[in-house]
């Protein structure tokens, strides 16, 4: 009996992080980008999964790792630009205030670029 009541929790605790929700986050920057266009990106985490798929700069998508903790969403993945990944980048997002920090390392001119900005939850 108590195997089968640990077999019924162990299969409910993984079927709640297999359908896990997901938040989808609008996220503007302090600056523009080389074509004057206010920088958004959009960040689409699948909670409890531990993946995230980002628009980067309004054009470049990618997939990244996600670390919940209590009070952050740490993403970081490739950065690609067409089908080529040029560099990594590394999103913080604080689950309070809603405030990010993105660092962006790119290969081809060897140099690391911060952003931040603030992100909010939209739904759709």
């Amino acid at each position: 009996m108590k195997k089968l009541l640990a077999i019924m929790v162990l299969g409910l605790l993984w079927s709640n992080s297999v359908f896990g929700k997901d938040l989808r986050l609008i996220c503007t920057h302090d600056g523009k980008n080389i074509l004057n266009i206010t920088r958004i990106d959009v960040v689409n985490i699948s909670l409890g999964i531990g993946k995230a798929i980002v628009l980067l700069d309004n054009m470049n998508l990618t997939t990244g790792l996600v670390l919940e903790t209590p009070n952050l969403f740490k993403i970081s993945g490739p950065k690609i630009e067409g089908s080529k990944i040029v560099g990594t980048y590394s999103y913080t997002i604080s689950r309070d205030t809603g405030e990010f920090n993105n660092e962006i390392f790119w290969k081809p001119i060897n140099a690391s670029f911060n952003y931040s900005g603030i992100c909010q939850n939209k739904k759709f």
